[in-house]
């Protein structure tokens, strides 16, 4: 069996969301717990008759729960839940903290939240987290000002992912 190694993108996914849990401390908390092992994963997709996605073990490999910005959003060891029949979902965050869950389909293996029937369908684990960064990001503004992006590349570096073609 070959080693494993966790997804470059969801690392830096990861250590962003972790930069803007810090930028907006002062008025969120969030907590990151240790991450999970392979073989703690492994067991889990034994035991469940589930592989998860690659992107979902890489970040599970980086922490096996995270509580962001006073649980508007977490992400959580996974388990099997119910969504139209019996155990056809394997639930891995909620969203707000009012109900609304992300899931994937075990059958199709087709990612979504849903609250109270209404569906958004993630193109894959980075979608979501996207939904995170894009709320943190508002979270930054609400907490710094304008000028919450200065303040983000002073403290952390200039994002990667930003142009100078603007």
């Amino acid at each position: 069996m070959s080693e494993f190694t966790i997804d470059p993108a969801i690392l830096d996914y990861f250590q962003t969301i972790k930069n803007f849990c810090e930028l907006i401390s002062e008025e969120y908390d969030s907590e990151f717990d240790e991450p999970m092992t392979m073989e703690q994963i492994q067991a889990w997709e034994k035991e469940n008759d589930f592989v998860l996605p690659e992107q979902m073990k890489s970040w599970y490999l980086l922490t096996s729960s995270a509580y962001i910005a006073n649980g508007y959003f977490e992400i959580y060891e996974p388990f099997v839940g119910c969504y139209k029949k019996d155990d056809d979902v394997v639930v891995f965050a909620s969203i707000i903290g009012d109900g609304e869950e992300a899931m994937i389909l075990r059958e199709t293996g087709e990612m979504f939240s849903d609250f109270d029937g209404m569906r958004d369908d993630f193109e894959d684990f980075t979608y979501f987290l996207d939904k995170v960064l894009i709320d943190l990001e508002e979270k930054a503004e609400e907490c710094l000002g304008e000028d919450w992006e200065a303040i983000y590349d002073e403290r952390f570096g200039k994002d990667d992912d930003s142009s100078d073609e603007d």
